[in-house]
């Protein structure tokens, strides 16, 4: 069956009686897990450190300024690779016909 635009794949919705991902991880089972990560943070595990810190305090990605050196290299390269693909499509095209 192809998509058709406008229609909904699924139009009656989720089913009522579905349960969240989460809800499928009991409540005990997510308990004993905190208390681990606790503990395992509070004896200096470093595993445990890095994901307490992962969840707390994520990485920050880098922004490149709009009118920055780098920014314009980026545009650059953007444009030689948007040429080199219009390139080789024309290329297999060509070959096709022959």
């Amino acid at each position: 069956m192809a998509f058709k635009k406008g229609e909904s794949g699924n139009p009656k919705g989720r089913p009522k009686n579905s349960k969240n991902k989460r809800e499928f991880i009991s409540e005990k089972v997510q308990s004993k897990a905190v208390k681990r990560l606790e503990d395992a943070v509070e004896e200096g595990e470093q595993w445990a450190i890095i994901e307490v810190l992962k969840r707390v305090a994520p990485p920050l990605k880098p922004i490149t300024a709009p009118d920055s050196l780098d920014a314009d290299m980026l545009r650059a390269r953007i444009f030689e690779l948007v040429e080199l693909e219009q390139r080789l499509k024309a290329l297999e095209d060509e070959s096709a016909d022959s």
